[in-house]
């Protein structure tokens, strides 16, 4: 898969060009007289930026900048080392495709597993990347504003999803995916959380069925806000759970104690039911919901038939 091998001694500047198969082959026996036709087994010229290095050279990177979601001309690529670290891969399966979130806050995204790179969105910064859980053609780029680029055929091509609100930097996932319905989200932002002294900084969820077109809000002063159906954790697909701090108040990154309840929601968390208080977090398996608690027993496990 990918680029074929150039020929050693060959592609010394990327404008250089070799040759390279033609994509056919005479197989053997075949009587075909060369001399009287075509010859299609030939070697044709082709451009060096689109082959790989020859075996034993390292590979180096070829950037394109964004040509209007069009391909790029020769003259507008140029050789290209990544100066800054690499904080997060991720791969497309089923495709060619990768994206790279740099220290730099930019994101790469390569069609062809690595031998060809270009820079998303120029000018952006991005907080990182999530692949969508349970659909792995679709996969999300989290701006510091409220923007959301995303892609459902595997980077092929990039729309934009308005949150509700700016992303929260208190550590809370941004997202969380519905295993059956790929347009269902949870979005998790931020209020008054900019200022390090804040006493009003508090965590809000908000749902959507559409894909982002529409947003509902779920509950505010949250630490985490799920989709209670899992994979294999096969209940209502409108139930939400939510780690909720009891007090609402205040800021609820002050370090203060407030005990965080567990709280599942059906339709749309529009009717409540507690189910434990004090939790310190919860996680499916299975088909089992696992709930930590603190209390004298440091643990439960609820089974949600």
């Amino acid at each position: 898969m990918g680029p074929e091998p150039v020929p050693a001694g060959t592609c010394n500047r990327q404008a250089d060009t070799y040759m390279g198969s033609s994509g056919y082959r005479k197989i053997p026996g075949n009587t075909c007289d060369k001399s009287s036709g075509v010859a299609k087994d030939e070697p044709i010229s082709k451009a060096c930026s689109s082959a790989r290095p020859e075996s034993g050279k390292a590979s180096h990177v070829i950037v394109s900048t964004m040509c209007n979601w069009g391909p790029c001309d020769l003259a507008d690529m140029t050789q290209h080392e990544f100066n800054a670290y690499i904080m997060q891969n991720s791969y497309f399966s089923m495709s060619q495709t990768i994206l790279l979130q740099l220290s730099d806050a930019t994101i790469w995204q390569s069609s062809n597993e690595g031998f060809s790179w270009k820079q998303l969105f120029e000018g952006e910064a991005f907080l990182g990347m999530t692949m969508h859980t349970f659909s792995p053609e679709r996969a999300y780029l989290l701006t510091n504003q409220r923007k959301i680029h995303y892609t459902t055929d595997t980077g092929r091509s990039w729309n934009t999803i308005t949150p509700p609100m700016d992303p929260n930097n208190l550590g809370i996932p941004i997202l969380d995916f519905h295993p059956t319905k790929a347009d269902w989200l949870i979005y998790t932002g931020s209020i008054d959380c900019s200022a390090t002294l804040s006493t009003s900084c508090r965590a809000v969820s908000y749902y959507s069925t559409d894909h982002g077109r529409k947003w509902k809000k779920i509950e505010e002063y949250v630490r985490n806000c799920a989709w209670a159906r899992d994979a294999r954790l096969k209940i209502d697909d409108r139930e939400i759970i939510c780690e909720s701090y009891k007090n609402k108040g205040g800021s609820q990154n002050s370090g203060e104690y407030n005990p965080i309840e567990l709280i599942a929601g059906s339709n749309y968390y529009s009717k409540k039911m507690k189910l434990f208080e004090s939790v310190v977090g919860f996680a499916s398996f299975s088909e089992y919901l696992l709930v930590a608690q603190v209390s004298s027993v440091s643990s439960e496990k609820g089974n949600t038939d």
